[in-house]
């Protein structure tokens, strides 16, 4: 982790991927704001909305991919089996709440 404080996005692929978790935030936000002012609007258009959420599906496949192959593989060799058995329950509590569908 003290390499991804310094230094490039280039140099150091997890530190791309943790920024690219701020743009996750953003997106998000974004994809909020729009849809509240789109359901206020008694005739708006749905254009705005319609380029929001075009740029989240854009943006995820990547992110996603930089996931399974920029952060797993260095946890797997870095996390115990322990660590990984409570990230399995964390996650299986995550998708209870939310649906095992999410990603999609």
């Amino acid at each position: 982790m003290i390499r991804a404080q310094r230094g490039s996005s280039a140099e150091y692929p997890v530190r791309s991927f943790y920024e690219e978790h701020h743009r996750v935030e953003e997106l998000i936000a974004q994809l909020k704001k729009t849809a509240d002012e789109y359901l206020e609007a008694a005739e708006g258009s749905s254009e705005r909305l319609v380029e929001t959420l075009c740029d989240v599906v854009d943006f995820y496949p990547g992110h996603m991919c930089k996931a399974d192959h920029i952060l797993f593989p260095p946890a797997d060799k870095l996390l115990s089996e322990a660590d990984h058995a409570v990230l399995v329950r964390q996650f299986a509590w995550i998708d209870s709440a939310i649906g095992s569908d999410a990603d999609e």
